[in-house]
């Protein structure tokens, strides 16, 4: 009887210590958050489902600033909120911009002595005569990918050297920053069949003997950019001299323009990027933070602030068919 009253006063006891004790049903829901940059996992946070998730320490990129965490990994898009609830696992990704001016300093000194002006004037003659009866330009941009042999040469845009229909003649003309001009021709090896000149691929490559003093560097090829890469276009649109824009690649797919233009004739994925460029930026470089082209503006849209750029890796593909 004794020992059955001390447990009845133990039990008494425990529940006026312990009144709100109670078991959860099941186990406590938990959440994943993955912040990648660059592709790989940066760090990995977990969270009790319907809680906020914190920002982790901004990661640093060379040559770039952070912008912010995306939840579809495209900077076209909005920065992630971190005040809203976690309601499943989440991947997060870094972007960045370029730092302009870390970035606008090495280009400066570096990639803008491999970009130039293209004039190209399509003209006619009167009859017998080498006076011209009437003529017409265009200008665009080009960049310098080989010096070798005395002579210098140059990729562009084809439709920026094409004659116009209804004339006869045509001259190109390669101008540097300084103003001096160098007259050119249109490249061709003599083991190929047709010259460096293609409008499925809107390309020409130029040739023009170097003087004994110049100023003019090759640019490095590099790799086709990823969605969301930090860009910089450098062209000559207008009356002006090696313009020099930043932004991202957007996203890659084919354009389509109006029927027989440049844009119409490509039937390939080209890079979409936010770098503003405009008439006169068609064959200007689109480098990467470190100044090597990974593309070649050809397009723009009307309210400038997206360009089209050939991918190097076609660029690779249209120098191995119409040079190497």
């Amino acid at each position: 009887m004794k020992r059955i009253l001390s447990f009845l006063l133990l039990l008494s006891l425990c529940l006026v210590l312990f009144p709100g004790c109670s078991f959860l049903s099941e186990e406590l829901k938990l959440c994943n958050v993955n912040f990648y940059v660059d592709g790989e996992i940066y760090t990995t946070k977990t969270v009790a489902l319907g809680q906020t998730v914190g920002m982790p320490k901004n990661p640093e990129k060379e040559n770039c600033v952070f912008v912010g965490w995306y939840a579809s990994g495209l900077i076209s898009q909005s920065v992630y909120d971190f005040s809203s609830k976690v309601l499943t696992d989440l991947n997060l990704y870094a972007s960045f911009a370029p730092d302009t001016l870390k970035v606008g300093n090495y280009i400066a000194q570096n990639t803008l002595k491999s970009t130039v002006k293209i004039i190209a004037k399509s003209y006619n003659v009167y009859p017998g005569s080498v006076v011209e009866s009437k003529s017409a330009t265009s200008q665009g941009s080009g960049v310098i990918i080989d010096i070798s042999g005395g002579y210098c040469y140059v990729l562009t845009n084809a439709h920026v050297v094409e004659k116009r229909e209804d004339y006869s003649k045509l001259q190109i003309f390669v101008e540097d920053a300084f103003g001096n001009s160098y007259e050119a021709s249109i490249y061709k090896n003599s083991s190929k069949s047709t010259s460096a000149f293609s409008k499925d691929f809107d390309l020409a490559l130029l040739c023009f003997k170097l003087p004994e003093e110049y100023s003019f560097s090759e640019i490095v090829l590099g790799e086709d950019p990823k969605v969301d890469d930090c860009v910089v276009s450098i062209g000559n649109p207008d009356a002006l001299i090696n313009v020099v824009t930043y932004g991202n690649v957007l996203v890659y797919q084919q354009v389509k323009g109006e029927e027989g233009s440049a844009a119409d004739l490509i039937d390939f994925d080209v890079i979409i990027h936010n770098t503003p460029i405009d008439h006169g930026s068609s064959g200007g470089a689109l480098v990467d933070i470190y100044g090597k082209l990974v593309g070649l503006n050809f397009a723009g849209y009307e309210s400038k602030a997206y360009g089209c750029a050939i991918p190097v890796s076609k660029i690779r593909d249209f120098l191995t068919v119409y040079v190497y």
